[in-house]
């Protein structure tokens, strides 16, 4: 946004030669020669830079530095001063002035303050805003509402601090799973020691197998010297497989021995080595049903498996979906230096009816578009975008009722449909969640949520 400054001296020919050299910046200012119009001025409207003049008839400037400190502290404030007065102008700058320009003032000396003033006040924004954003968090930087995140996060507690040395933690796309193992070992006796990240899905197993364990000189064409792998730089810390359920039948093997205790050789190595390190494994497939289809090892699974984590996607925890979305809509108000206060509830409906393949990485990035896109200071309809309606078969924002109306019988057919499974099933919930394709907790929260009689 353009910043926007307020100009304030009793004499009229001071006020339009500065708004002059502040325009030619691009700035946007406003000026007046009364000091109460000023005081005015500032309560109703949002200032980037307030410049004022020491003395009037009516008061002092030093009455607008004491109003802006009390309404709007992250406004910076410049005092014009005459030599005269310059012991007044240091002493303001103890009160929360940021700056003073002293009569006769050249071009570049305002813009060189007010510059300065405004990417200040960006920086104090910035810092506001991640203050807020950690303060918001619990302490393993996760926001959410839902009982089904608290039960998590009360097992991921006690797992940070205890020396359970192998995790598994499972969940689709964007719900979390790299934040929570950083969590863990951020929380956990490993956090002085090395947390490294590995994608699985990314790197061929012959380039997987040496980035994990190792290689020895010669080992392979290309390997002119020793390199230690992952396993071995984590020493003492925390390693993350993302994406475990892409590697090979052969690397399960291999890493099944490292699982078991906590040895292996490198590539073209003939000396066992020890790791001690945490294996945190993730994955967004279903393990159990590469298990069942003989493309993961069931040893190898089981021993992950020792201590598991579920994430939720976003759709099954309506409850987080506000929480998060207010999170990131006040960080980026400070970011982008809004002032959106409301959204509205056919908003908050469309939030929570909708099916976020994305999950919290989806949330957030739709978040920050609309923080950045809106210039009102509440989230409508039409600030949603149209791939997000269309999937309530909305093709553009044509009607709150017809939106909320759609959302409701979209609930209100997946309840007929639980009804009618559970009929069908003589009410075995696990019968019933194993035709719908979720699993029993789901199923059960649906129950509650729906209110639906057995």
């Amino acid at each position: 946004m353009i910043p926007k400054i307020l100009i304030v001296d009793d004499e009229k020919d001071i006020c339009d030669i500065l708004v002059k050299i502040l325009s030619t910046a691009n700035y946007i200012c406003d000026a007046t020669t009364s000091l109460k119009e000023a005081k005015k001025l500032i309560k109703v409207n949002s200032y980037d830079v307030i410049i004022s003049d020491l003395v009037f008839s009516e008061g002092s400037g030093m009455d607008l530095l004491t109003l802006k400190n009390d309404i709007c502290q992250e406004t910076m404030f410049v005092l014009i001063t005459a030599y005269g007065s310059l012991k007044v102008a240091l002493d303001s700058l103890t009160k929360g002035a940021f700056d003073y320009i002293p009569k006769p003032f050249k071009n570049t000396e305002v813009l060189m303050v007010v510059d300065k003033a405004i990417q200040t006040r960006n920086l104090i924004i910035e810092k506001k805003a991640l203050r807020k954003a950690i303060a918001a968090q619990d302490q393993f930087g996760l926001i959410y509402k839902s009982h089904q995140m608290r039960e998590i996060m009360g097992l991921a507690r006690k797992v940070a601090t205890s020396e359970v040395r192998t995790l598994l933690i499972e969940g689709e796309t964007g719900v979390g799973k790299e934040v929570l193992a950083k969590a863990i070992h951020k929380f956990s006796s490993r956090a002085d020691k090395p947390f490294v990240e590995i994608n699985c899905a990314t790197l061929p197993d012959t380039l997987l197998e040496s980035e994990l364990f190792g290689y020895e000189k010669g080992a392979f064409t290309g390997a002119v010297e020793m390199k230690q792998g992952l396993l071995e730089i984590a020493m003492g810390g925390t390693v993350l497989m993302d994406e475990i359920g892409e590697i090979s039948p052969l690397l399960q093997a291999k890493l099944l021995r490292f699982v078991e205790d906590r040895t292996f050789f490198r590539v073209g190595g003939t000396k066992k080595i020890t790791a001690d390190v945490r294996l945190i494994a993730s994955t967004n497939k279903n393990l159990d049903d590469e298990v069942k289809n003989q493309s993961f090892r069931s040893d190898l699974f089981y021993r992950l498996k020792v201590i598991s984590f579920r994430i939720p996607p976003l759709r099954d925890r309506k409850d987080d979906i506000l929480a998060i979305s207010q999170y990131y809509l006040d960080y980026y108000n400070h970011l982008f230096h809004k002032k959106i206060t409301k959204i509205k509830k056919e908003v908050k409906d469309i939030f929570t009816g909708y099916h976020w393949p994305g999950n919290v990485r989806e949330l957030k990035n739709l978040v920050e578009r609309i923080a950045l896109l809106t210039d009102d200071d509440t989230i409508t309809v039409k600030n949603i975008p149209l791939e997000m309606l269309s999937f309530f078969g909305i093709n553009g924002p044509t009607g709150i009722e017809t939106i909320s109306k759609k959302i409701d019988t979209l609930e209100s057919m997946e309840k007929k449909y639980i009804e009618k499974i559970l009929k069908a099933t003589d009410g075995n919930r696990s019968k019933t969640a194993l035709l719908l394709g979720i699993n029993r907790k789901t199923l059960w929260e649906k129950i509650k949520r729906y209110k639906i009689t057995l």
